[in-house]
């Protein structure tokens, strides 16, 4: 469940200087300084104030060749995140091309609050954002076991009614009558060289293209869709079923996850581009206004 991406670079850049902005803006992003501790065996892990947090331990370095980026990147992305400590790293890559490899786990961030991290690294223009100061130094809090448990025995039952049950029980209904009906109606995968079980391993590669001709095409997502769908060809000439996450977000909302899912048709069959990606956006707009996205949001809550 890590997540992340590259961020390529036309300069080298600073290993002490990104410290140096991390750790004046780290305040910024708290839960980057907690990690998990579990109270006792068979419950949840709690987010708490890790007592022995490094920040240099956090962001490594790295040399690589402009050719080996995309398998180092594969490796790294490959090894599993220390449970023991906050879920993130950065490695700052020397070499032919400049870049930092951000990495975290799906737990810290979805989609839209990781676009929120990024501010914390990079700046829209070459003169410095003006951000609010530390309130004060940071001091880890210390985990109280006792009283935490104490908390959870107060009122169980109650906490899982509020953990898994909508302010209406008629909403999380409607949602299963609702998914169970699309569920129904879906066309069965076919079989491809990808249905196969995931493992540990992964692979990265790179390409360019500029952003002003993806955006002259339409939304970006969508034309990602497009190009998806286009690749799939490679393995099936049949229509194939893609589980797309969707922001449901409110402005204001920090950190964790806030996503839904749709099942989108992906017209792999459909051999000219142009056509594909407008089956594609007019079924992602009609998704996005539809019940669905409402009914995976109750859903992916509980």
């Amino acid at each position: 469940m890590a997540v992340g991406g590259l961020l390529v670079f036309e300069d080298p850049i600073d290993h002490a200087a990104l410290l140096e902005r991390l750790e004046g803006r780290l305040h910024l992003v708290p839960r980057y300084r907690q990690r998990l501790r579990t109270p006792a065996p068979g419950l949840n892990p709690a987010w708490v104030d890790d007592t022995a947090f490094d920040l240099g331990w956090h962001v490594r370095r790295a040399t690589v060749g402009k050719d080996g980026l995309p398998e180092f990147v594969g490796h790294e992305m490959s090894r599993r995140l220390d449970r023991t400590r906050p879920l993130w790293e950065l490695t700052v890559v020397d070499g032919e091309v400049p870049a930092v490899l951000v990495k975290m786990h799906h737990a810290l961030v979805d989609g839209m609050a990781a676009i929120g991290i990024g501010m914390v690294l990079l700046d829209p223009t070459p003169e410095p954002m003006e951000l609010p100061e530390p309130e004060s130094e940071w001091e880890p809090r210390r985990y109280d076991r006792r009283r935490h448990l104490a908390k959870l025995a107060i009122s169980p039952v109650g906490t899982a009614r509020r953990l898994m049950t909508p302010r209406d029980p008629r909403d999380l209904r409607k949602a299963t009558e609702l998914l169970t009906q699309l569920a129904k109606t879906r066309p069965a995968a076919p079989m491809t060289p990808l249905n196969r079980s995931l493992g540990p391993n992964r692979r990265f590669a790179m390409m360019r293209a500029p952003l002003d001709r993806i955006k002259a095409h339409g939304k970006v997502n969508d034309v990602l869709l497009a190009l998806v769908s286009e690749m799939l060809a490679a393995y099936s000439h049949e229509d194939v079923v893609a589980l797309v996450p969707v922001s449901v977000r409110k402005p204001g909302e920090e950190g964790g996850n806030r996503i839904s899912t749709v099942l989108v048709d992906l017209p792999v069959s459909e051999d000219d581009f142009e056509e594909r990606l407008a089956t594609i956006s007019a079924a992602m707009t009609e998704l996005k206004e539809s019940e669905a996205v409402r009914a995976g949001a109750i859903l992916a809550g509980a």
